[in-house]
């Protein structure tokens, strides 16, 4: 079920909204008003005056997953996974010679929602992009989920990304044979070590963590770590002017974390490439992560002993 994440630099708190009626309306109370609606397959969010949809003035305009729109000062981000299925088989990704590398465990009855999530979720990432897809406990595929595979096949057969069967039940092979696409993706038959310590250690509970030198931080997920020279509103504060009154927050939302980028004058850099400002940016773990001219940090991931 598609949702939208909620805060603010004076409430850093985040508030989680399902949007399972749609059209639905936020902020009623404040000048600002905004709808989110469902319409031609589409999301669109429309508002009373201009708002912001990743640092576009904007009246009304289509919304796709990890877009954010700014609306009376409130910073709004749509995830568009389906967050039942997504809980179920999206393991995560991780980085792999150059490749963000992204692990999905197909269900026993998939149907063609899966493949329309992992279009959203591989889409949403820059860059070349390998997709591993293990299929041992598929057991029943009917004809639109089919359809819905091979389009998938055919989208990512024009980008940068490729797609990897592991651990090909007889089952899913014979599904493989019908749409006619066993020829048109990787098959990866031996054991592959690191895919099965992903597969082993996805489900494992853990934090997130910003660290250099000087700090250590753990990413809250019900609360934005916001940056930036104000003390009162920011838990990783800095003195150096260089340094933004607000330079940029950062977010958990499910097993992901964002970065947004809140305007600052001497810009945030991830892995030493500026982002832009006002957009909800992705981080993959041991990323680099500079504010202005302060001395890097990388994104940990830390296991929580159970």
């Amino acid at each position: 079920m598609p949702m939208i994440h909620i805060f603010s630099s004076h409430c850093p708190t985040i508030e989680t909204v399902a949007l399972d009626k749609l059209p639905q309306t936020f902020f009623a109370a404040d000048p600002g008003i905004l709808e989110i609606d469902f319409k031609k397959n589409e999301y669109l969010s429309t508002g009373n005056k201009e708002f912001l949809l990743n640092n576009n003035k904007i009246l009304s305009g289509v919304i796709k997953h990890n877009d954010l729109m700014i609306i009376n000062d409130q910073f709004v981000i749509f995830n568009q996974y389906n967050k039942n299925i997504s809980d179920n088989f999206y393991l995560g990704r991780f980085n792999q010679q150059g490749d963000v590398c992204f692990l999905f465990h197909l269900p026993a009855k998939i149907n063609s929602n899966c493949f329309e999530t992992i279009d959203s979720i591989i889409k949403n990432c820059r860059g070349r992009r390998k997709l591993y897809l293990a299929c041992e406990s598929v057991r029943y595929m009917d004809s639109a989920t089919l359809s819905a595979m091979l389009h998938l096949i055919k989208i990512t057969e024009k980008e940068q990304c490729t797609v990897h069967f592991y651990r090909i039940s007889d089952k899913f092979n014979s599904y493989l044979k019908l749409a006619n696409i066993k020829n048109r993706c990787r098959q990866i038959e031996k054991k592959d070590p690191l895919l099965e310590f992903f597969l082993k250690k996805n489900r494992a509970q853990h934090n997130y963590l910003i660290v250099n030198e000087e700090h250590c931080l753990t990413i809250n997920p019900k609360k934005a770590l916001l940056t930036g020279r104000t003390k009162k509103l920011c838990e990783l504060h800095f003195q150096n002017p260089s340094i933004s009154r607000l330079h940029a927050a950062l977010i958990q939302i499910e097993d992901e974390i964002l970065i947004i980028d809140c305007g600052s004058k001497n810009h945030t850099y991830i892995n030493e490439q500026a982002i832009p400002a006002y957009q909800a940016y992705p981080l993959n773990v041991q990323d680099r992560i500079s504010f202005a001219n302060q001395p890097p940090f990388s994104l940990q991931q830390q296991e929580i002993a159970l």
